[in-house]
C-alpha cells in the first residue's frame, strides 16, 4: 500500500518548504548538536484503537505525546489492546517525531500482570522524512512467562522521523500492554520544522513497507557465516558441498531401497508395497515392499519449485515492493518470476545461479538426495515433491472443489455429490491415484488438509436445513433410528416436533456446546466420510494405502472426528507442531497407526520468525535438539509410524505469497545453504529411531472412546 496520490502531493509541497526553513534555522540552531534530551513533541497513532488497560484519547486515534499514557512517566499504567477471537494478530503504533531526529536510542516498557497479558514478538522500525521505506533497528520473540518486558534499542544517531512498533500475538486471545516508549536524541543533523501528520497520513504510514532482503533474500540487517556476497559464494558452495558428499549413498546393508530397516527382521507377509502392520509386541510399524520394517522420516515440500517458497515482488502496477533492496534480472532469471512478473522465488533464482540458469535441475536432485540420505531422511511426505527424486512418499488427494461445505472448512459427507464428484476426480487415468497405482515408491495417499469437523461446524449445521446442509437431515434420522421420537424429543426440548420440524428447525441451542449428542453425531459423520473416499480410492487402486487426512488436533478438528471414522482409514494422519510428544497418549487407546505429518522447530532471526513459543529454539543448533527429544519421544508409542518435517526450505523472508508467512521452517534456507548445526544433530536422530521404537516399552493404556458403539 502506498500513500494516496493528493497526500504525496500535499507532503512534497510541505517537503519544500521544510527545505526553505531548514535551510534558515541551520544558520541559527548549526548544523550538528549534542542533544541528550528526550523527545517530548510529536504524536503517535495506532492501526488498531486501543481497548483496554487506560487506552489513550478513545475515539480519537491521532494521539498526542503529552496526553498519552505512553509518556507520562508511569511503567504502572499502560495501553492495551484486547485479545478476542477476531482481534488482529498484530498491532502497529506509528509515532512522528515532527521532523527528522538523530536518535540515541528508544527505549520500550511493557508492564504486564500475568502470562495472558504480553506479546510473542516485537519489531522496531524506522525511517527519515525523504526515506521510501522503513528500515528494521530492532526484532525479537519474547517470552510471555517474563511479565515485564524492558529493551532499549540503540539508534546510533540514525535520523529518523517516523518510527514504528509492531506487537504481535501467536494466540489472538492473549492481550496486548505497552506501557511506556521514550525517544532519546543523540548528535547529529536535525531539522526543527514541525510539521505534523494527519490521522489519515498515519493510517497509510502503517503499511508503508519495510525494507528487509538483498538480491538473494537474505535479510539485510546483521552478519552471520555464510551470507552471501557475490554469486561466485554460491557456486564455491556448490564445488565444496558436491566434493564433501561425493561417497555418500545409501546404506544397503543396514537398509533395503525404500529405507526398510534389515536388523529388525522380515515380514513373511509380501505384497510388493508399503503396508502396516502390528508386531508381536503389539507396536505399529510401515513395511516397505521388501518387507522390512520402516519408519516414516519424511521431508515436506521438497520440490524447489514449489510455489510456497514464492513471494510477492510488485505491486499490481508492476512496481517492484519497497521491500527489497534489488531484485534477480527478470531476463535472465526469467524462470524463477511468475507469469504476470508480480511473484518471484528466490529458491530458484539462487539455484540458477548456483548450477547454471539452465540445467540447474540436475546436479540439484544429486546434491539433495545426498543430504537427505546423510541427514536420515528417508521420504517425501507431505505437498511437493520432486519427481526426480527416487524415494519413497506421500500423496495428496485434494477434495472437489464443488461440495458442501459447512462452516466454510468441513465438508458435509452427506452430501451425495461429495461419493459423486470425488469419483469424476479420482476416475481419469492422468489422476494420481490411477497414474501411480502400480508403484511400489508411493507409501499412500492423505486426503484433504486439517479440515475436519469440530464444534463450530455441529452448531452452524444444527442451525441449517437438509437443502443447505443434507447433514442436518442425517442428524435428526440418527437421532430417530438410535432412540426414537419420543425420546428424541425428550433429549432436545422439543415435545411433540416431527421428524420435518425437527429437521427445519434451529436445534444448535438444544444441543448444546460440548454435548455428548454432539460427539455422536461428530463420530457419525467422520465414518461416512471416511468410508466414502475409503470406497472412491479403492475404487481405482487397491494397492496403496489411505493415510486419512492430515488435521490439527483442537483446531478444526475434534477427537471424535479423528478417531471414530478409524475403520475406513489405515492411519490417523495429524499435524502437530509441539515440543511434547504426550499427544500420542490420546491415540494409543484406539490402537490405530498414527503419522504426525507436519512439525518443525523453529529460530527467531534472520528476518524469519517462528511459528509458536512451543517450537521456538534458541539457535539453529537448539533445532536439531529439538527435533531430536520430540522425535525419540514420538517413537516410544506403540502406534507412532513416523512423522514429516515442515518444510525443506525456509519461507520467504518477505513472507509466502499466498498468506505472508515467514517461518523459519527449513532444513535449507532460501540460498541453498544446510543449517548443519541442525542437521547433524538430525542424522543422529534418525539413526536410532527404529531401534528406540523397537525397544520402547508398551505403555498402560484405557479402553475409554468417544465413539458410538
Amino acid at each position: 500500500m502506498t500513500v494516496p496520490m493528493t497526500l504525496r502531493r500535499h507532503r512534497l509541497l510541505r517537503m519544500v518548504l521544510a527545505v526553505l526553513l531548514t535551510l534558515l534555522s541551520v544558520q541559527l540552531l548549526g548544523a550538528e548538536r549534542a542533544r541528550a534530551e528526550t523527545v517530548t513533541d510529536g504524536n503517535y497513532y495506532a492501526g488498531s484503537a486501543p481497548t483496554s488497560g487506560c487506552p489513550d484519547a478513545v475515539g480519537n486515534r491521532l494521539v498526542a505525546f503529552q496526553d498519552s499514557k505512553l509518556f507520562n512517566g508511569n511503567t504502572a499504567d499502560c495501553v492495551g489492546w484486547q485479545g478476542s477471537s477476531s482481534a488482529p494478530k498484530s498491532v502497529t503504533l506509528v509515532f512522528d517525531l515532527l521532523y527528522d531526529r538523530p536518535l540515541s536510542s528508544i527505549s520500550i516498557t511493557s508492564t504486564a500482570t500475568n502470562t495472558f497479558w504480553g506479546f510473542d514478538e516485537i519489531e522496531v522500525t524506522y525511517r527519515s522524512e525523504a526515506g521510501t521505506a522503513y528500515r528494521v533497528a530492532h526484532s525479537e520473540a519474547w517470552d510471555r512467562s517474563r511479565l515485564d518486558y524492558q529493551r532499549t534499542v540503540a539508534m546510533n544517531n540514525a535520523q529518523a522521523r517516523f518510527v514504528r512498533i509492531k506487537l504481535t500475538r501467536v494466540n489472538q486471545f492473549l492481550h496486548f500492554p505497552l506501557s511506556e516508549v521514550t525517544f532519546t536524541v543523540g548528535s547529529g543533523t536535525v531539522d526543527p520544522t514541525p510539521d505534523p501528520y494527519t490521522q489519515e497520513e498515519m493510517d497509510a504510514e502503517v503499511s508503508v513497507p519495510t525494507r528487509l532482503v538483498d538480491v538473494y533474500g537474505q535479510y539485510l540487517y546483521g552478519t552471520w557465516p555464510g551470507k552471501l556476497t557475490s554469486d561466485q559464494q554460491l557456486q564455491q558452495d556448490a564445488t565444496d558441498e558436491a566434493a564433501a558428499l561425493a561417497g555418500v549413498t545409501l546404506d544397503t546393508t543396514t537398509y533395503d531401497q525404500y529405507g526398510g530397516v534389515k536388523a529388525l527382521g522380515r515380514s513373511t507377509t509380501h505384497t510388493g508395497f508399503f503396508r502396516l502392520e502390528k508386531d508381536a509386541q503389539g507396536k505399529w510399524w510401515f513395511i516397505t515392499p521388501d518387507d522390512y520394517k520402516f519408519i516414516l522420516k519424511g521431508v515436506d515440500s521438497t520440490s524447489a519449485t514449489d510455489w510456497g517458497y514464492a513471494t510477492v515482488v510488485k505491486d499490481t502496477d508492476g512496481d517492484p515492493l519497497g521491500k527489497f533492496s534489488a531484485l534477480p534480472d527478470e531476463a535472465t532469471y526469467a524462470a524463477a518470476y511468475s507469469s504476470e512478473r508480480t511473484e518471484m522465488s528466490f529458491v530458484k533464482a539462487n539455484l540458477m545461479r548456483k548450477y547454471g540458469v539452465t540445467g540447474w535441475e540436475t546436479p540439484w536432485r544429486d546434491i539433495t538426495k545426498k543430504r537427505l540420505i546423510k541427514w536420515g531422511f528417508n521420504a517425501q511426505s507431505k505437498w511437493s515433491r520432486d519427481g526426480g527424486l527416487q524415494m519413497p512418499w506421500i500423496g495428496q488427494i485434494t477434495a472437489p472443489a464443488n461440495v458442501k461445505r459447512i462452516a466454510s472448512y468441513a465438508i458435509d459427507p452427506f452430501d451425495p455429490a461429495f461419493a459423486t464428484e470425488l469419483d469424476k476426480q479420482l476416475s481419469p487415468t492422468t489422476s494420481i491415484v490411477r497414474a501411480n497405482v502400480n508403484s511400489p515408491w508411493l507409501i499412500g495417499y492423505f486426503f484433504d488438509n486439517e479440515r475436519g469437523w469440530d464444534d463450530s461446524v455441529m452448531t452452524t449445521m444444527l442451525n441449517g436445513t437438509p437443502t443447505q446442509y443434507p447433514a442436518k437431515a442425517a442428524f435428526v434420522a440418527y437421532m430417530i433410528d438410535t432412540y426414537g421420537l419420543t425420546e428424541t424429543n425428550n433429549k432436545l426440548g422439543t415435545p411433540g416436533a416431527t421428524q420435518q420440524e425437527l429437521e427445519t428447525r434451529k436445534l444448535s441451542d438444544n444441543v448444546p456446546s460440548g454435548s455428548a449428542l454432539r460427539t455422536e453425531f461428530i463420530g457419525e459423520a467422520s465414518k461416512a466420510y471416511y468410508s466414502t473416499v475409503q470406497t472412491a480410492i479403492g475404487k481405482y487402486d487397491d494397492n496403496h494405502l489411505f493415510l486419512g487426512s492430515a488435521l490439527v488436533p483442537g483446531w478444526r478438528s475434534s477427537l471424535a472426528w479423528e478417531v471414530c471414522g478409524r475403520a475406513y482409514v489405515d492411519a490417523i494422519s495429524l499435524d502437530v507442531y509441539s515440543n511434547n510428544a504426550d499427544y500420542l497418549d490420546t491415540y494409543e487407546p484406539y490402537d490405530t497407526p498414527v503419522l504426525n505429518l507436519e512439525h518443525s522447530f523453529n529460530v527467531h532471526g534472520r528476518g524469519l520468525h517462528s511459528i509458536s513459543g512451543s517450537v521456538r529454539a534458541d539457535d539453529i543448533a537448539d533445532r536439531g535438539t529439538m527435533h531430536q527429544q520430540f522425535s525419540w519421544g514420538q517413537a516410544e508409542s506403540p502406534v507412532f509410524v513416523g512423522s514429516g518435517w515442515f518444510s525443506y526450505y525456509d519461507q520467504a523472508i518477505t513472507g509466502r505469497a499466498s498468506d505472508g508467512e515467514n517461518f523459519d521452517f527449513g532444513l535449507v534456507n532460501q540460498q541453498d545453504q544446510p543449517y548443519t548445526a541442525m542437521t547433524d544433530v538430525m542424522a543422529q536422530t534418525h539413526q536410532q529411531l527404529e531401534q528406540r521404537h523397537d525397544d520402547a516399552p508398551l505403555p498402560i493404556t484405557g479402553t475409554q472412546s468417544v465413539c458410538p458403539d
